[in-house]
């Protein structure tokens, strides 16, 4: 009995002890906050290589008072990463202090992966949105030249496109709310990762800030926009400067004529 009676009290101290984390908080701590901004709730985090790992809508979670407290990305940079607390967790904003380990949050999800050779034009110069088109199956691949690895969520909305030729990859795009939210660019053999672009918006669907990241020249630029699409910052740096962030541009189709119609 005494040693039944010892186990229940370890396993009380694994519960309650700030070391112990939940299923739904991945793997070892990822990055740090660097820094917090009262006003805006918002919550900087410092991750190696941010914006190759992560994209807008993606968890994160830090431990509060022995409670998980998740993070929202909203914009992530070479290695930083705005997040914002989600709304229920607003209480503890004043208790989450820099240097606090932050971890990667999520639950599994069910992903539904189909193949394509085209997608619908008219869809997009309508709808502002990319929808795929000419479905084959992956027993086809090795004889296709050109094509699309499409990644759906359960309820069929797109998270992520990979664009093949000759079947090496080429370009690779993640989605919200259909809306394009990360592109990345890949050199010849699909291995190097050579142009990276992350996009935030607001509600009306016009980009609210933009990241580019060019690793064959080595630079960075940040452009906010308001909500009329005007610019109102473009600042210029080198990749190695991550403190430098930053007329009317219709930027919901120029988003997305850039993923399917460039050079």
């Amino acid at each position: 009995m005494k040693k039944l009676s010892k186990f229940f009290a370890f396993i009380l101290v694994l519960l309650f002890s700030e070391n112990f984390l939940s299923a739904a908080i991945v793997g070892s701590p990822l990055g740090k906050v660097y820094q917090k901004n009262s006003a805006s709730k918002e919550i900087v985090i410092a991750i190696p290589k941010a914006a190759e790992k992560y994209q807008m809508g993606d968890k994160l979670a830090i431990v509060v008072d022995n409670k998980e407290v998740v993070l929202t990305v909203t914009f992530p940079m070479m290695t930083l990463v705005k997040t914002k607390l989600d709304p229920k967790y607003a209480a503890l904003f004043d208790r989450i202090n820099t240097g606090m380990p932050v971890y990667k949050y999520g639950k599994d999800e069910k992903i539904i992966t189909k193949y394509h050779t085209d997608w619908d034009r008219e869809y997009f110069n309508t709808e502002y949105k990319v929808r795929f088109i000419n479905e084959v199956s992956a027993s086809q691949l090795p004889y296709i030249n050109y094509y699309f690895k499409v990644e759906y969520d359960a309820k069929g909305n797109i998270i992520k496109s990979t664009e093949y030729k000759n079947q090496q990859r080429t370009v690779v795009d993640y989605y919200k709310d259909d809306m394009i939210i990360k592109k990345e660019w890949y050199q010849t053999g699909g291995e190097k990762l050579e142009r990276l672009y992350v996009y935030d918006y607001y509600e009306n669907r016009y980009v609210k800030e933009k990241g580019e990241y060019d690793y064959i020249n080595n630079i960075k630029r940040i452009i906010k926009f308001n909500e009329s699409g005007i610019i109102e910052s473009d600042i210029q740096t080198t990749l190695d400067d991550e403190q430098s962030e930053g007329g009317r541009v219709d930027m919901r189709r120029q988003v997305l004529e850039g993923r399917f119609n460039r050079d």
